[in-house]
């Protein structure tokens, strides 16, 4: 594919978010970087910044930063905020 504008931008501002994801959606993208675009990826770690800025303001995360929220958290179970 060739390397076009778009392409760029959307490969450093990935490589931005990606730095504030845990572990577990760093692993998610670099495992899908041969079979998504990166227009995808970038869209899909937007949706997860929200997400998981929203399990802090909600207080379901008690982490202060998206990037310390363990996988552990988003195992919610029937109970209704088990990480409080």
């Amino acid at each position: 594919m060739a390397d076009t504008r778009q392409h760029q931008v959307h490969e450093q501002k990935l490589e931005q978010l990606v730095k504030y994801m845990p572990f577990y959606i760093v692993e998610y993208v670099d495992n899908k970087l041969d079979t998504r675009s990166l227009s995808t990826l970038l869209n899909y770690v937007l949706d997860y910044k929200l997400f998981l800025e929203w399990l802090i303001a909600e207080g379901i995360a008690m982490q202060e930063h998206t990037k310390d929220i363990p996988l552990s958290v988003l195992d919610f179970g029937t109970e209704k905020h088990p990480h409080r």
